[in-house]
């Protein structure tokens, strides 16, 4: 099976770091084939071995990179694979049967006991209910277990997998873990665990059509390597986190990241409780955006996502009152990207929604956020103004 461009990368890491990459496949007799596993180890002699154990719809990489390369870069070895019925290379089925037996014989794959070496498990999702169902069977038992979001019970029958999937008709949605159903017990939900920006845009603008985005967290992540300026702005759209070991990094991003958690805060309200007006399509254009206005139409933000490089084009905006004159701010601006012509300006609804404004943002993986601030007699207006 041909490597997915994120395991072609994350192979290459691997190896160019002077690790180990071995993919391996075992037979799965009570799941009707093969399964597929990988095992990563460090550059010197492991400490211990990891094994994870993935949620329902992904595989052993997709999703784990990142953790992966944290636990072998301090030292231990990794070992992950497909459960039954997911991945590409696999010709196993899921059935309740199997499952239970997926995790011991992955523990036996791993082999850390043989070699005398401590077992740490890590299970996700469904990989958690399976692993903690696996746990008083393990001899000897691991040294640690982490359970992450495990169900303590798992209905696998065509009508509970039907109901999981009905709502989910957009392919860039079905990773969804959320329904309405669940909102009276949470405050928010993943849209889908893929936090890459550049994917993030397209997956956001689809969820939108059916959540709002007070309900959907919007993370910062290092998913895909972008600019962080440009993943801090996509997840202002939402319910934004930060998913950092700010201790790694540079001063300017930990500058940078505290002027996003500001802008946000300027524009908290909007964005959860704004009007949402979709502007451009990303998944049709060369770049996504977005507006949320005010009730009242005294205040508005812009999100604008470019996606691949294109000549300055204004953006048309809706929702605003064409009589009213706004003041433009851009939030966070990059260091070293010339600066908004318009800010500063105050700026007729009429003429933003006619003729548009042209944001900063050029290149592929830039990004601008531009707060409008209605203004009466040369000051800004405060909601609620009449």
């Amino acid at each position: 099976t041909s490597e997915l461009p994120f395991e072609r990368v994350f192979r290459e890491w691997v190896e160019r770091e002077g690790m180990g990459w071995r993919r391996i496949s075992y037979p799965r007799s009570e799941a009707g084939g093969d399964t597929v596993a990988y095992r990563l180890s460090p550059a010197s002699p492991p400490r211990g071995v990891v094994l994870i154990v993935h949620g329902a719809g992904n595989d052993g990489l997709f999703g784990m990179v990142e953790l992966a390369r944290r636990l072998l870069l301090s030292g231990l070895e990794v070992v992950t694979f497909h459960l039954d019925g997911h991945g590409r290379g696999g010709a196993t089925r899921l059935t309740a049967d199997a499952a239970r037996s997926a995790v011991p014989a992955a523990v036996e794959v791993a082999g850390a006991s043989r070699r005398g070496l401590p077992l740490y498990t890590v299970g996700i999702s469904l990989g958690g209910s399976l692993l903690l169902h696996a746990l008083p069977h393990l001899s000897p038992p691991p040294a640690a277990a982490a359970l992450v979001c495990a169900p303590l019970h798992v209905l696998l029958s065509r009508r509970a997998v039907a109901a999981e999937l009905r709502p989910r008709l957009l392919h860039t949605l079905c990773r969804g873990r959320a329904d309405y159903g669940a909102l009276p017990y949470f405050h928010e939900f993943w849209p889908s665990d893929n936090t890459d920006p550049l994917d993030r845009v397209a997956i956001q603008w689809n969820y939108s059509y059916f959540f709002p985005a007070t309900a959907m967290a919007g993370h910062v992540t290092q998913a895909g390597h972008r600019p962080l300026h440009f993943a801090s702005c996509v997840a202002m759209s939402e319910c934004l986190g930060l998913d950092l070991d700010l201790n790694q990094l540079t001063s300017a991003d930990r500058e940078l990241l505290a002027g996003a958690v500001m802008g946000y805060k300027q524009i908290r309200d909007l964005v959860q409780m704004g009007d949402l007006y979709r502007l451009e399509d990303p998944n049709t254009g060369d770049r996504g955006a977005l507006t949320y206005v005010a009730g009242d139409c005294s205040r508005a933000v812009l999100f604008v996502y470019q996606l691949r490089q294109q000549s300055r084009q204004p953006v048309l905006l809706a929702g605003l009152d064409p009589d009213r004159f706004y003041r433009v701010t851009e939030l966070n601006p990059p260091p070293g990207r010339e600066g908004l012509v318009d800010a500063g300006k105050t700026i007729s609804g009429a003429v933003l929604m006619q003729a548009g404004m042209v944001p900063t943002c050029v290149n592929a993986m830039q990004a601008s956020v531009i707060l409008l601030t209605a203004v009466v007699d040369g000051k800004p207006r405060t909601p609620g103004q009449p």
